[in-house]
């Protein structure tokens, strides 16, 4: 799950796991290229998370 950028939720029913599902957020079809038009006007673009490596390679370099 970690290498599509998915969140694995544990569901429970009185304390016994009972099934699991991943989450996970949608990058925005244009995303990639307004990150290069930024960069190529000079803009240095950064990610900032709190999340695991894998999630972050899922959005790009």
């Amino acid at each position: 799950m970690q290498r599509t950028g998915a969140t694995a939720v544990l569901v429970e029913d009185d304390g016994e796991v009972i099934g699991a599902i991943a989450v996970r957020d949608e990058l925005r079809p244009e995303a990639a290229e307004v990150v290069a038009l930024l960069r190529r006007d000079g803009y240095h673009v950064a990610m900032l998370t709190g999340r695991q490596h894998g999630h972050r390679r899922c959005a790009g370099p």
